[in-house]
């Protein structure tokens, strides 16, 4: 989580107080000279650091810890010799050794507030946070204007889950500096975590205001402006991240929701799955866009106001890979009811009657009280004419929900094909009171 200052720039810093940050054959140049001058003086520990410092910038990482250590050899007393190889033990992935290093620069000088700054930072590399935020909390009394110190320390409590002592810190870091994005950025998350979602927002925008190349600020702006219904903006932010190289399959789900294309959202959904292939929420998502809800079915009668239609780059006039993907779904995450009910649907469009009935019975087992789920059970049993079983469940979503005019209609159909004409009439004629029109075309065909 934590973005350390670039190494780049450290250097530079590191060699300001005898060299210029400069082009690397003028380093080159610098480096000869040093190392003339450690021919005629080869007892100098002062210039083998600065031959250290040079090899640093030109990240020769192994000759700068050569030097550093015959520095040490000869004057084992100046605690910046340990500083900086603790610093070069960083670059190569070496904390626990940086860590000793910066221990003995701060036994030789406890009040350099930097030595527990890049001692934090190898803490946190090796997951110890509480030592990090300790070091943090030292350099803060020794340095309190220091905006960087702040900074990593609301950095470091997000480890904690502690985002209003985050927004405290990072609060403070803008105030002494309000040019550092990543500042911004933080705090932005810090009050995402605490449902500060319009704060988010406004902190993601002020780093992107001061800096628009970072991929991972485009992405959270995009996922707080889909949260808060910005979809034309949360469109345009994920697609920049996406751009950027930010390879997150959350980002690919919010797009291809949001796409107006069909196969657009297709292939956006397709690549989260290929980032995730254990996400059961992505194989449903594209078993719903592989047979979309646009068009028509044989439910129209009945009055189901969202259709089905067959939709695959693949196979585009049938279910059967939408099918597989809710099958997928189910498969690691079989407790969700809407899928099973999806896979049934589905089925229906694909004439297997029985596989729907399997289905619709497994999403009642988990949903008993949902009264479309039986509604389409009985509507399936219909399609097998299995009348008795198709009026139960017709019964049933009547009882849960007794305003919807489809219910009425199948019960009425039921009841005729049993031979109860009046009470085929009764429910015709409630379910045209509910709006269904064909309901009256079979009054005046069936009912006197």
């Amino acid at each position: 989580m934590l973005i350390k200052i670039d190494k780049l720039l450290f250097s530079c810093l590191l060699t300001a107080l005898f060299i210029s940050c400069s082009q690397n054959d003028t380093v080159e140049n610098q480096i000869k000279t040093l190392s003339d001058k450690i021919l005629n003086t080869p007892d100098s520990a002062e210039l083998y650091y600065e031959r250290a410092l040079l090899f640093e910038q030109l990240e020769k990482f192994e000759y700068s810890l050569q030097d550093l250590n015959q520095s040490i050899k000869i004057d084992s007393t100046d605690a910046k010799y340990f500083y900086i190889r603790g610093w070069i033990h960083e670059n190569l992935n070496q904390s626990s050794l940086a860590i000793s290093d910066y221990d003995k620069a701060i036994s030789l000088n406890p009040n350099n507030p930097e030595y527990y700054l890049l001692r934090a930072w190898s803490y946190e590399t090796l997951m110890k946070y509480e030592d990090s935020l300790a070091d943090l909390d030292s350099a803060i009394i020794l340095d309190p204007e220091n905006a960087l110190l702040y900074y990593h320390r609301g950095v470091i409590k997000q480890y904690f889950e502690s985002y209003e002592e985050s927004i405290v810190d990072l609060s403070k870091a803008l105030n002494l500096n309000n040019l550092n994005s990543d500042s911004y950025f933080y705090r932005g998350i810090a009050k995402e975590n605490t449902s500060d979602l319009e704060g988010a927002l406004s902190d993601y925008t002020s780093a992107i205001r001061l800096y628009n190349r970072n991929g991972q600020y485009f992405s959270h702006r995009g996922k707080i402006n889909y949260e808060l219904e910005n979809f034309d903006a949360a469109f345009r932010d994920v697609s920049s991240a996406l751009k950027m190289g930010i390879e997150d399959y959350e980002l690919y789900l919010i797009r291809g929701k949001l796409q107006t294309n069909l196969t657009d959202a297709y292939n956006d959904i397709t690549k989260a799955i290929n980032l995730d292939e254990y996400n059961h929420v992505l194989f449903y998502k594209r078993g719903k866009i592989r047979c979309s809800s646009h068009g028509t079915l044989s439910l129209r009668y009945f009055g189901i106001t969202q259709p089905i239609r067959a939709y695959d780059p693949q196979r585009p006039r049938s279910c059967t890979n939408a099918i597989v993907d809710l099958t997928k779904a189910i498969d690691l995450q079989p407790d969700i009811s809407e899928y099973h009910f999806l896979r049934g649907r589905l089925k229906i469009r694909e004439q297997d009657y029985r596989g729907a009935i399997t289905d619709f019975k497994s999403a009642i087992s988990i949903s008993p009280n949902q009264s479309e789920f039986h509604f389409h059970l009985g509507y399936t049993y219909s399609k097998i004419g299995n009348y008795q079983n198709a009026l139960n469940h017709v019964n049933r979503a009547i009882q849960l929900d007794s305003n919807k005019a489809s219910y009425f209609l199948l019960k009425a159909d039921m009841l005729e094909k049993l031979g109860q004409i009046d009470r085929a009439c009764e429910n015709y004629t409630r379910s045209g009171e509910l709006g269904n029109s064909y309901a009256f075309d079979s009054i005046r065909s069936h009912c006197n």
